[in-house]
């Protein structure tokens, strides 16, 4: 398993888009249900501030999760 750290903060990216990114309390379980849903991620944790979001996971393959995670980020 390959640990594997996706994220935006407010020195990487602009307002507009860390809003469109954020992930609400009330979305959480959600969020997290789609990223253990996806083929290579095992485990899941999402962080999500007015400064930043990030999603640190466990993943049985590099290029595999990073799909799968952009793409429910996306």
């Amino acid at each position: 398993m390959n640990l594997l750290v996706v994220g935006a903060s407010h020195h990487t990216a602009e307002l507009a888009l860390l809003e469109r990114l954020a992930v609400p309390a009330a979305g959480l379980p959600d969020t997290l249900a789609q990223l253990l849903q996806q083929e290579h991620v095992t485990e899941a944790v999402a962080l999500s501030t007015c400064n930043r979001v990030e999603v640190y996971a466990g993943v049985a393959a590099f290029h595999g999760g990073l799909a799968d995670v952009s793409a429910v980020l996306a």
